[in-house]
Formats: structure tokens, C-alpha cells, sequence
């Protein structure tokens, strides 16, 4: 939620191409979850629309970087998206994994990316979902530099459709 946040306040002033949707999703592994659901039958016609669809998941885990992946994006997008993670500080192209929301846009024909930790797999065995995850685990600079990463990402789209 800080990245959408941080996100949120950097996009304030944003009127530019292409329209941003920002919907926190909280399918965790469960991809049957009601508010998705809910999502699902009121845009399920939209996916077409969808320029890349973006999963933040435990991002942000300090003394590690955020790792982007991509899937089902045609060569230009991989191109811009890794011309922008090489101007941010804190992010790096990361393995593919499929247990999250970001899924979903997949399996509705969509380009996706996912933002997590570079330690994620560390993270959910020994944090995730027990009262060791707790906000000090968190990195303020690695949850700004995600914001800013995907602002710049926004920027770098509209610029290449526009």
C-alpha cells in the first residue's frame, strides 16, 4: 500500500496518455478472493485495453533490491521497461514467479509485470503471513524508489504511444 501511495501522490498532477487505474488487489494466493472477483465482472471486456497490468508484491524488503518480472510483453515493452529499471536506483529484472496477483492478468491475455523483493522467496518463508511480518522489515528508500520506478515507467509509455 505505501508504493500505491507514494505512487498515488507522484501521479497527482498526471494528465497524460495512457489512463492509470490503480486497484489494490489482495488475491495473495487465492485467486477467487471477492474483491478481484468483483473487478473481474465489472472490467472482464477491458483486458484488450490493458497497456501492462502491475502487481506490487512484498516489495520493499530492506537490505535487498526490488525485483521486476515481466510476462507476456511483446519485445518493446521488455526494451522500455529495462531501459527504465537501469535509471533506478533500487530495482533489477528478477525471476518470474506465477502465485500472485499479476497472474491474472495473464490469464486474461494482458501484459503483466511484478514488482517483489529479491529475497521474496526468503521473505514468505520466514515473514510472510505471521507476526514477524511487521513494518521495520520494510525499506522507506526501496518502497519511494518502486513509486518512482513505476511513474517513470508510466511516463516512458505514454511518451512511446504518444
Amino acid at each position: 500500500m505505501a508504493v500505491l501511495l507514494g505512487l498515488a501522490e507522484l501521479l497527482a498532477d498526471y494528465n497524460g496518455g495512457p489512463t492509470v487505474e490503480l486497484v489494490p488487489f489482495n488475491g495473495e494466493d487465492d485467486y477467487a478472493n471477492p474483491g478481484e472477483m468483483l473487478w473481474l465482472s465489472q472490467n472482464g471486456g477491458r483486458f484488450g485495453d490493458i497497456v501492462l497490468g502491475i502487481n506490487i508484491d512484498d516489495a520493499g524488503l530492506a537490505g535487498t533490491v526490488n525485483d521486476v518480472s515481466l510476462y507476456g510483453c511483446p519485445p518493446q515493452t521488455e526494451v522500455l521497461v529495462r531501459s527504465v529499471i537501469e535509471l533506478s536506483p533500487h530495482m533489477a529484472e528478477g525471476p518470474q514467479w506465477f502465485q500472485s496477483d499479476h497472474a491474472i492478468f495473464g490469464m486474461y491475455g494482458a501484459q503483466a509485470m511484478a514488482i517483489a523483493s529479491s529475497e521474496m522467496e526468503r521473505f514468505m518463508a520466514e515473514y510472510a503471513h505471521s507476526e514477524r511480518d511487521r513494518i521495520e522489515r520494510a525499506d522507506p528508500a526501496l518502497l519511494a524508489d518502486a513509486a518512482r520506478f513505476i511513474r517513470d515507467l508510466i511516463a516512458a509509455i505514454g511518451g512511446e504511444s504518444g
